[in-house]
């Protein structure tokens, strides 16, 4: 659980996302990356993430502390499909985390 942590957990604290420095962030993203992907394909590329992180960032209110109310300011903004994606991409992750961390 603590690599789970040490790999993920700063997605799920958004004070924490918005307080850290661009290239710790950037290596975050490229755990993330490797964490969960293989030789042969990688579902999360770490430069994306990385650049779509750093947007997430820039546009959300400093009172938007936690992911569910991340996912609903970006609905007000229209930003469905990137909330989605969020809301998508985090039961994935969470699975191949877990299956990548007990193997």
């Amino acid at each position: 659980m603590q690599e789970f942590d040490k790999t993920l957990g700063f997605l799920f604290d958004v004070t924490k996302l918005r307080k850290m420095e661009e290239t710790n962030l950037q290596r975050q993203c490229e755990r993330v990356s490797d964490a969960l992907g293989t030789s042969e394909s990688q579902d999360i590329i770490a430069p994306d993430l990385f650049a779509e992180l750093m947007i997430l960032r820039d546009i959300i209110r400093k009172e938007t502390t936690t992911v569910p109310k991340t996912l609903r300011y970006l609905k007000e903004l229209f930003l469905t499909e990137i909330a989605l994606r969020i809301l998508l991409t985090f039961p994935v992750m969470w699975h191949q985390a877990s299956e990548a961390f007990q193997s």
